[in-house]
Protein backbone atom coordinates (compact mmCIF):
# COMPACT_ATOMS: atom_id res chain seq x y z
CA UNK A 1 0.00 0.00 0.00
CA UNK A 2 1.49 3.05 -0.92
CA UNK A 3 1.32 5.98 1.85
CA UNK A 4 -0.76 9.08 1.25
CA UNK A 5 0.80 12.27 0.71
CA UNK A 6 -1.19 15.46 0.71
CA UNK A 7 0.45 18.51 -0.67
CA UNK A 8 -0.74 20.80 2.16
CA UNK A 9 -0.31 24.59 0.65
CA UNK A 10 -1.35 27.49 2.86
CA UNK A 11 -2.03 31.28 1.19
CA UNK A 12 -2.02 33.78 3.37
CA UNK A 13 -0.86 37.83 2.92
CA UNK A 14 2.65 37.76 3.88
CA UNK A 15 3.66 33.97 2.56
CA UNK A 16 2.76 31.38 1.12
CA UNK A 17 3.73 27.91 2.21
CA UNK A 18 3.58 24.24 1.31
CA UNK A 19 4.65 21.16 2.62
CA UNK A 20 3.81 17.19 2.37
CA UNK A 21 1.39 16.10 5.44
CA UNK A 22 0.47 11.93 6.43
CA UNK A 23 -2.28 10.33 6.84
CA UNK A 24 -1.58 11.10 10.64
CA UNK A 25 -0.94 15.04 10.17
CA UNK A 26 2.58 14.57 10.17
CA UNK A 27 4.78 16.68 8.59
CA UNK A 28 7.52 14.16 6.81
CA UNK A 29 9.23 17.08 4.33
CA UNK A 30 9.81 20.63 5.53
CA UNK A 31 8.04 23.31 4.85
CA UNK A 32 9.11 25.70 1.84
CA UNK A 33 7.78 29.38 2.06
CA UNK A 34 7.74 32.43 -0.25
CA UNK A 35 6.27 36.50 -0.02
CA UNK A 36 2.64 36.55 -0.94
CA UNK A 37 4.13 38.77 -4.36
CA UNK A 38 2.65 42.08 -4.26
CA UNK A 39 0.35 43.06 -6.14
CA UNK A 40 -0.71 39.65 -6.99
CA UNK A 41 -3.21 38.83 -9.76
CA UNK A 42 -4.36 35.54 -10.24
CA UNK A 43 -1.57 34.49 -13.26
CA UNK A 44 1.17 35.27 -10.29
CA UNK A 45 -0.03 33.87 -7.43
CA UNK A 46 -0.16 30.46 -9.62
CA UNK A 47 3.14 31.12 -10.10
CA UNK A 48 4.43 31.95 -6.88
CA UNK A 49 2.34 28.59 -5.68
CA UNK A 50 4.43 26.19 -8.60
CA UNK A 51 7.75 27.33 -7.16
CA UNK A 52 6.57 25.58 -3.80
CA UNK A 53 6.20 21.84 -5.35
CA UNK A 54 9.69 21.06 -6.76
CA UNK A 55 11.49 20.72 -3.67
CA UNK A 56 8.78 18.11 -1.80
CA UNK A 57 8.04 14.92 -2.04
CA UNK A 58 5.47 13.99 -4.91
CA UNK A 59 1.93 14.18 -3.61
CA UNK A 60 -0.87 11.83 -4.29
CA UNK A 61 -3.20 14.67 -3.49
CA UNK A 62 -3.44 18.21 -2.47
CA UNK A 63 -5.17 20.70 -0.22
CA UNK A 64 -4.96 24.63 -0.21
CA UNK A 65 -6.13 26.41 3.05
CA UNK A 66 -7.24 30.42 2.64
CA UNK A 67 -8.52 32.93 5.01
CA UNK A 68 -11.74 32.04 6.29
CA UNK A 69 -14.39 33.84 8.59
CA UNK A 70 -16.67 31.65 10.39
CA UNK A 71 -19.78 33.01 11.89
CA UNK A 72 -22.29 30.36 13.43
CA UNK A 73 -21.48 27.13 11.00
CA UNK A 74 -20.64 29.40 8.06
CA UNK A 75 -17.62 29.65 6.44
CA UNK A 76 -17.06 33.22 4.98
CA UNK A 77 -13.94 33.75 2.30
CA UNK A 78 -12.29 37.03 3.82
CA UNK A 79 -9.98 39.06 2.30
CA UNK A 80 -6.30 39.40 3.18
CA UNK A 81 -5.13 42.91 2.83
Amino acid sequence: MRTLRILASDIGGSHLKASIVDAQGRMPAQKVEVNTPYPCPPHVMVAALVTLVPPLPTPRTIGILYALLHIDHLFIGAATP
